[in-house]
């Protein structure tokens, strides 16, 4: 009866992810990927970058490339535009269907992975890559690196566990310097070597040191080359316009009030920081109360993550508590989201549901109930429902992600570090 079960779940979950996602992805070119092949074209062609966050002149790049939709490049990292020069000859539509069929391949290839490094069974596995559901679909529409970063990141950990750790590192180091968030694995990794080396087991430490030592030396290689490449002009533009904007939830070209792109940063504003146009009427009227909310929640998050690594330092399921409490931490700190962020909840999700006698079988239904819900929830039905119930409503993501975080955290801290 479970086998018919979860061949009815892969159905429904391929015949969604068909509809929403490739079928969109294969006859349309869309935004996101448009802004990474048209960078990719301008480095190809020789052009002068100087302009490269310059979301107008970008846009008129767009065109000249025959695209029929808006895009901007920033706030993506220089190096960014170097990801899809090898599609380049190909037209923008058949480049897009190129990079669509590698994302399908790395489902195949991430099955394989979680079989092979969790001993999860196929179907299981194909069903968790998917219920990543609206993440996964738009990840396909549009045109997204996030599914091959997550497959990237699974196979770093399979790298890692046959003693390729460099190899793993340059992985996570590569992607990193793309999207910031694999740096929370690097982090992971750091917790590792700490953990072995005060345990007393300094070779499986040099293992995992070696893991962030080629991170990092990735990152810094490929910040010297972007350097080198782009000129100080358009990393300092990177810098100052993009980057350290968007760690403060400010995105240009996207209203800091805009409710599809999900984050703490933007219900504290809806809460504390009037806008003439856009939120005149905030609940406290307080800008300062944003500022210390976040002080607050980065705090928080930080203290409760590194006490409960420290409590698990002796623990055999250390490995577990590393490499998922800072993941979902930081999923929760996100500056702004997008539904294709959360595709990256696949790798946690996964280690602790290979553990269902460790981490508890019902804990483990809530932890896919919430991962389920942050795929498939109709945001727009909460947006328009805020209209009337008031702006608390609009954000369930924000709210999902962090319900994850605190339930994990909760069970982490129920759990004896020698079970």
């Amino acid at each position: 009866m479970r086998k018919y079960f979860e061949y009815l779940c892969l159905v429904v979950l391929i015949a969604f992810s068909v509809q929403k996602g490739i079928r969109t992805g294969w006859t349309v070119v869309n935004s996101d990927f448009a802004n990474y092949y048209v960078a990719a074209q301008l480095v190809v062609q020789g052009k002068s970058l100087d302009k490269l966050y310059d979301n107008d002149w970008f846009q008129e790049q767009i065109k000249a490339n025959g695209i029929n939709t808006p895009g901007k490049f920033a706030p993506f990292p220089p190096i960014t535009a170097w990801m899809l020069v090898p599609l380049t000859p190909a037209s923008p539509l058949t480049a897009q269907r190129i990079l669509l069929i590698i994302n399908l391949l790395l489902v195949g290839f991430s099955i394989w992975l979680l079989q092979r490094m969790l001993h999860f069974p196929w179907r299981m596995a194909a069903i968790l890559v998917l219920a990543a559901g609206q993440g996964f679909s738009n990840n396909l529409a549009f045109g997204q690196v996030y599914w091959i970063i997550a497959a990237c990141i699974l196979f770093s950990l399979y790298l890692e566990q046959q003693g390729m750790g460099w190899a793993a590192g340059v992985l996570l180091g590569f992607w990193t310097s793309i999207k910031y968030i694999p740096v929370v694995f690097i982090f992971g990794f750091a917790l590792l070597a700490w953990k072995e080396q005060a345990s007393g087991q300094p070779m499986k430490s040099r293992s995992f040191l070696i893991t962030v030592g080629s991170s990092i030396l990735t990152g810094v290689v490929l910040i010297i080359a972007q350097y080198l490449f782009f000129g100080s002009q358009v990393m300092n533009n990177f810098i100052q316009e993009a980057f350290l904007p968007h760690l403060d939830g400010e995105l240009r070209g996207q209203g800091a009030y805009s409710l599809p792109f999900q984050s703490w940063d933007g219900l504290l504003r809806h809460w504390f920081v009037p806008d003439a146009e856009f939120n005149p009427n905030p609940l406290f009227s307080w800008p300062t109360g944003r500022v210390i909310a976040k002080l607050v929640l980065l705090i928080g998050i930080g203290f409760t993550m590194i006490s409960t690594c420290f409590r698990f330092r002796n623990s055999f399921y250390f490995y577990q508590v590393a490499l998922t409490l800072p993941v979902l931490g930081a999923m929760v700190l996100l500056p702004a989201s997008a539904t294709y962020h959360f595709i990256l909840l696949v790798v946690p999700v996964a280690l602790l549901l290979n553990q269902p006698d460790w981490f508890g079988k019902t804990w483990c239904v809530m932890l896919v109930t919430i991962y389920v819900a942050i795929g498939f929830l109709p945001l727009s039905l909460f947006y328009d429902a805020s209209t009337t119930w008031g702006i608390w409503i609009a954000y369930p993501r924000v709210w999902l992600v962090t319900a994850l975080y605190l339930i994990v955290l909760f069970r982490f801290n129920r759990i004896s570090p020698l079970a």
